[in-house]
């Protein structure tokens, strides 16, 4: 079945609004956390800061997830 743009950017849009709200109860729910930050090249060639979170829970648990990618601007190689 074919999906109108508005379709499928509706579903797109829906799906990562139920993605954030699911991490924050998550991130809630740790008893503690610590960000990582790492630098990344997307496919064209440009810079980008890849956040990452590591969340440890009461019940001895881990779990990681990337919270964003945002990009470098003004950025020189080195």
């Amino acid at each position: 079945m074919h999906l109108s743009h508005n379709t499928s950017t509706k579903h797109c849009e829906g799906t990562a609004v139920d993605v954030e709200e699911q991490l924050r109860k998550v991130i809630n729910a740790c008893e503690c956390f610590s960000l990582h930050f790492d630098e990344s090249t997307d496919i064209v060639d440009g810079p980008q800061l890849c956040v990452l979170i590591t969340m440890d829970f009461e019940d001895m648990s881990a779990k990681e997830e990337l919270l964003t990618n945002l990009p470098l601007k003004g950025h020189h190689k080195r």
